[in-house]
């Protein structure tokens, strides 16, 4: 365990740095934030700081480790694909409104997606399966197949229980599958688990 500097505690970190610090789950900052267990700021874009001795001093009371130095990472970006305007907004909110620094991107065609993911490089897509056009299985085989855009993790959405699709989806190379309707703490889980523990700690 790295000792963190004293001579900088009055630092403002990100959530997202904060997590980094103590390797905890994003979301699980945030939670902290909200029960007022963990001081933090909001700057005028609306995103939130903590002074990174509030941190260690909470961090020390709960005997947890601190790992050293947050560190600075690009802001992560998340893609939704899918034909259904509702189900873009309702995903965007969801992802906008418990992870706040997340650049989130939408796209209601494959064509479209296929533009943002070769300029953004994405870090994590959630892709309907069933689309007009290009399919679903067919762009995630795509994204996999190109070697600038492999590594990004790809999560498929569908309101379909066919199980011969879900795999075929899977075999394409999609992390993992959620079913519709969608529920925000389905958003979270999938993006701590393999998003914000992956790329930003």
């Amino acid at each position: 365990m790295k000792k963190v500097a004293k001579s900088n505690e009055n630092q403002l970190i990100s959530p997202k740095e904060a997590a980094d610090m103590i390797q905890v789950g994003y979301s699980t900052v945030q939670r902290w934030i909200d029960a007022g267990k963990v001081p933090a700021h909001k700057t005028l874009g609306g995103h939130r700081r903590i002074m990174k001795k509030d941190l260690i001093h909470f961090a020390e009371s709960k005997n947890m480790p601190i790992y050293g130095e947050p560190e600075i990472k690009e802001t992560a970006s998340v893609l939704i694909v899918d034909d259904d305007y509702n189900m873009l907004d309702i995903i965007s909110e969801f992802i906008k409104s418990s992870f706040a620094d997340t650049t989130v991107l939408t796209a209601d065609n494959a064509f479209k997606a296929g533009i943002l993911v070769e300029k953004n490089k994405p870090n994590l897509i959630f892709l309907d399966i069933l689309m007009p056009g290009v399919s679903g299985v067919e762009f995630c085989q795509m994204v996999k197949s190109n070697a600038s855009t492999k590594d990004i993790e790809i999560v498929g959405i569908t309101a379909a229980r066919n199980e011969k699709l879900q795999n075929e989806f899977k075999e394409a190379g999609a992390s993992e599958i959620l079913l519709k309707p969608i529920r925000r703490k389905m958003i979270e889980s999938v993006i701590d688990q393999m998003f914000l523990k992956k790329q930003l700690q």
